[in-house]
């Protein structure tokens, strides 16, 4: 199954569905919620972020790279190490909308959240704070990305571990990861599933 008709399956069952395929496993900490709007749905490939220290100024790399990706979805997972402030708001959310990334998952603070959903531009986030953080920070990313640290480089996100390249299904209910390796037979499981709750629903229907 290519990458296209997963990321297309994904989005039609949702992430309630996927959980229960998975047996509720991957789905990241509660607290990593959608802060936009409640119909934004998203599923994409991961590129990860792990910030080390204090500063934004590396991640235009990121969005330089990302423009590169064309056709692909994108969706940046940053891990923020429980550094204090927000490492997402206005301006790189204009960035990312002209650099194939679709979303974001932020174990961390995200800011300008009335100008980001008037963008329409998906984030879920850990919490929401006018504060930005500051000084010197260091970053690794996923491979292609070389700003003299680690490259290709797995994050803890909302308590889950997400690789570079992994699926990234996120909603209303929750963000749930899902391996390139387990992706056929989770869907397979997912669909089973659906089909099982549509026909309870018939059911439920026939009796009103």
């Amino acid at each position: 199954m290519n990458t296209p008709t997963i990321l297309q399956k994904l989005r039609l069952l949702g992430s309630a569905a996927i959980s229960d395929a998975k047996g509720g496993k991957d789905v990241l900490y509660y607290k990593v919620k959608l802060r936009t709007h409640d119909d934004h749905l998203i599923a994409g490939i991961a590129e990860t972020v792990h910030i080390l220290q204090k500063s934004l100024s590396p991640v235009r790399a990121i969005f330089n790279e990302c423009k590169k990706r064309v056709g692909e979805s994108i969706v940046l997972v940053i891990d923020a190490s429980g550094i204090d402030g927000a490492v997402w708001g206005e301006i790189f959310t204009r960035y990312a909308l002209n650099a194939n990334i679709i979303g974001c998952v932020i174990d961390g603070g995200v800011r300008d959240l009335s100008v980001i959903r008037k963008l329409k531009f998906p984030i879920w986030a850990k919490y929401v704070t006018p504060r930005v953080i500051t000084g010197e920070w260091a970053t690794t990313f996923s491979k292609g990305f070389e700003l003299e640290r680690q490259v290709n480089t797995a994050v803890v996100c909302g308590g889950i571990l997400i690789r570079p390249n992994d699926f990234i299904l996120a909603d209303a209910d929750g963000v749930i990861v899902v391996r390139p390796e387990e992706a056929e037979h989770v869907l397979q499981k997912a669909e089973e599933i659906r089909q099982m709750e549509e026909m309870m629903m018939d059911e439920l229907q026939k009796k009103k």
